[in-house]
């Protein structure tokens, strides 16, 4: 089995540095990284508002996203799929001012 790996699509906020990467290879690395070293949440949210992210999406299983970005950027909006149903979280990521490709 191999796994192609490609430039991410959308900004993604490194969780080990908290600092926004580009390339594929980075991106890898960074994953890679995060599941050795400990992880910095607060610098990767803290990061996300700086740059101007309105809006977020939590992976399952949990809302640990959520609750950390209601705590250190409530202006973020957090949309969880997995549990609101992707319709409703399409509608709220709308009603929060973010359209892009949605």
């Amino acid at each position: 089995d191999s796994v192609t790996i490609s430039a991410p699509l959308a900004r993604y906020t490194s969780d080990i540095g908290g600092r926004s990467i580009g390339t594929a290879a980075a991106v890898c690395d960074g994953l890679a990284r995060s599941v050795a070293r400990p992880v910095r949440w607060y610098d990767g949210v803290r990061l996300m508002a700086e740059l101007g992210v309105t809006c977020t999406v939590e992976a399952v299983p949990g809302y640990n996203l959520t609750r950390l970005v209601a705590g250190t950027a409530p202006a973020i909006t957090t949309l969880a799929p997995h549990k609101d149903g992707f319709t409703t979280s399409v509608a709220r990521a709308r009603r929060s001012g973010t359209n892009r490709s949605l």
